[in-house]
């Protein structure tokens, strides 16, 4: 089965169009999480193919951007771990910054979810997000493994997979689209 999940067309700085889900947005149980569903509308649909059963928007644009202000004033605490570096790598950092730099790179540095979303959220806030009006559209098709709604497009696959194993709110309002759109299958 699949459906189309509107989203809300934004002007991101001077031209960079975007959408933001119109639909999953309301419903996540975190609610700094909601930077990540902020696409490139280059990968949305004007109109969704015929015979696709649309979802009607949760949220208006102006209430996403009031949440986007909300997660950017978030009270964050933790910051990037990486690894530590004992006294011979800081001074080889004045000197030598390469080798401190060749010895670290295949380590990894965490940084907790939260300070990920402040930051996305500032960003997109600093560059400006202006409504135009429009509705944008992905097509979303149920899983067989899961029962859970994701994305066409792969490349968009990754967020929405995310979200379904992170979010409980993201599942349960993706189970309740699937049983809408099969009743409302069953009645045309």
């Amino acid at each position: 089965m699949k459906v189309a999940i509107p989203f809300n067309e934004a002007l991101l700085g001077d031209k960079k169009r975007v959408g933001l889900d119109a639909y999953f947005w309301p419903s996540l149980a975190k609610r700094y999480r909601v930077v990540l569903l902020v696409h490139p509308a280059e990968k949305l649909y004007e109109e969704p193919p015929r015979g696709i059963h649309r979802l009607r928007p949760r949220i208006s644009i102006d209430e996403q951007i009031r949440d986007l202000h909300m997660v950017s004033r978030l009270v964050v605490e933790g910051r990037a771990k990486g690894p530590r570096l004992g006294l011979t790598e800081r001074l080889m950092l004045l000197f030598a910054p390469w080798l401190v730099m060749y010895r670290l790179k295949n380590e990894s540095v965490t940084v907790p979810e939260e300070v990920q979303a402040k930051g996305l959220a500032e960003y997109i806030l600093r560059e400006g997000l202006q409504p135009t009006g429009k509705i944008l559209w992905m097509v979303f098709e149920e899983t067989n493994d899961e029962r859970v709604l994701m994305p066409e497009d792969e490349s968009m696959a990754n967020v929405y997979s995310v979200l379904a194993e992170r979010d409980d709110g993201y599942r349960r309002v993706a189970h309740e689209a699937i049983r809408a759109a099969q009743r409302d299958n069953l009645l045309i």
